[in-house]
């Protein structure tokens, strides 16, 4: 191996690092924390690759500390990352104690042992428990393809850690190690750890923009007070009903809502709001999904849901609703919901044909007195026929 293909492969690899921390860094303006702290890891790893090539004049020892303080401030930044982008971050004290044990532990093998052999090998056991002790706690939360990747990416850099490190344990003279870090199988080793390293970058990246992607989708899509989907919401999600060429829609509208809003103000209307989305998302989690068209208005659509099933869901979010402790939020009056039930029909252009008619056998619910479930007995004659299902 020629000294001009080490010198390249030093350069070249810290500015890959900046180059990704810096994207991170841009990114993490419109992205979770994760993002910073995947940006500042690589950062740190880019000046950890540097410190050799660039420190020349410091002692080896020096060079191997500072550059193992780089190292292993990227992998507990780099977990921290993975945690972050997962949910809260967990056992952050205990993990920033273990970097420090670590990197004290690298200390003393170089500085008072003078090997540089033990320095390598317990850098490398603390990249692999910083980095691998985040994915006992993430891999479930793992539901999308990119973020399956990036634990994929993150198990692969820390198994390659691991079977360096077996193959370095194998070597128990200190001048064969010195050998061994010559020639062209390390080498061949180090460029197989920066590849993986730009991989996990890529993928990292990729993770934090389609997340921060989703959370743009998902704010766009759902109802800021109630956390339903909203109206564009449903219609994304209407598509894929259509193709199932069976649905069945439920429309629900508050009872006297604008004499709530009346006479305990907006404040409270929207508990009021907040409160009846929870029961008709608690009851339609497993069988469909809920949005808020406006106002007090929702519609639930249940895919492949049979009109029977419609019906007892249906009943059971108006009894649930009517029977909340309404005194509780402050209001002294019993609110109420009606409900009308519309199903798809196989000549029907769009999903909307069903809302159509659930809207009809809301009013038609509102007309009969309230607080009753209501559907359309036969669609296909001019005339419409409602059956009144359930009443208080």
């Amino acid at each position: 191996m020629s000294m001009s293909s080490d010198d390249g492969f030093a350069f070249i690899l810290p500015l890959i690092f900046i180059c990704f921390g810096v994207v991170f860094l841009i990114v993490a303006r419109w992205s979770p924390n994760s993002a910073l702290r995947w940006g500042l890891g690589y950062l740190s790893a880019a000046a950890g690759f540097a410190t050799p090539g660039l420190l020349t004049d410091l002692p080896p020892q020096f060079q191997a500390s500072l550059a193992d303080l780089f190292f292993i401030s990227a992998a507990y930044l780099n977990s921290e990352a993975l945690l972050l982008h997962f949910g809260p971050t967990r056992i952050r004290y205990p993990r920033l104690g273990f970097a420090a044990v670590a990197y004290a532990a690298t200390i003393y093998a170089v500085q008072y042992r003078g090997s540089l052999s033990l320095e390598l090998i317990l850098s490398d056991i603390a990249f692999v428990v910083l980095m691998a002790s985040p994915l006992f706690f993430v891999w479930r939360s793992a539901a999308r393809p990119y973020e399956k990747l990036l634990l994929v990416m993150v198990g692969l850099v820390v198994f390659n850690t691991i079977f360096r490190n077996i193959v370095f344990a194998a070597i128990a003279d200190p001048g064969s190690f010195d050998r061994f870090l010559q020639s062209s199988y390390a080498y061949a080793m180090q460029a197989t750890e920066a590849i993986l390293g730009m991989l996990l970058a890529l993928s990292a990246l990729a993770s934090v923009v389609l997340r921060a992607m989703d959370g743009y989708r998902d704010a766009a899509e759902r109802d800021p007070l109630t956390r339903l989907l909203n109206r564009r919401g449903f219609e994304a999600k209407a598509q894929a009903l259509r193709r199932s060429h069976a649905a069945t829609i439920i429309m629900c509208d508050i009872d006297h809502f604008k004499t709530i809003n009346d006479r305990y103000g907006h404040a409270m209307g929207d508990r009021v709001l907040v409160a009846v989305a929870e029961q008709l998302d608690a009851l339609t989690t497993k069988t469909g999904f809920a949005s808020r068209f406006g106002g007090e208005e929702f519609v639930i659509a249940i895919p492949e849901g049979g009109v029977v099933d419609a019906e007892h869901l249906a009943n059971a979010m108006r009894l649930a609703i009517a029977e909340l402790e309404w005194h509780a939020y402050g209001i002294a009056d019993r609110i109420t919901a009606s409900f009308g039930i519309g199903r798809t029909e196989p000549t029907d252009p769009s999903i909307h044909d069903a809302v159509a008619r659930a809207d009809a056998a809301l009013y038609a619910a509102k007309a009969a007195g309230r607080n009753r479930v209501t559907m359309q007995q036969n669609t296909m004659t001019r005339t419409a026929a409602f059956r009144m299902i359930s009443a208080a």
